[in-house]
């Protein structure tokens, strides 16, 4: 499973233990912008406007 592929699992299981809904939606803007300057998000992107399947296994 590619590295970034964790954070939204990560938002989730930090929701389940009660946080505030302003902590929570904090927490996953910081996770959404630490994603957009990963190379597997640059690779996705990539991917998408070559038409193609990301590459994963650089990963």
């Amino acid at each position: 499973m590619p590295v970034e592929a964790a954070r939204p699992l990560r938002a989730i299981r930090r929701s389940l233990d009660g946080v505030s809904l302003a902590d929570q939606l904090a927490f996953e803007w910081a996770q959404q912008k630490a994603c957009r300057g990963s190379p597997e998000f640059r690779e996705g992107v990539q991917a998408f406007l070559e038409k193609r399947e990301p590459d994963s296994s650089k990963f």
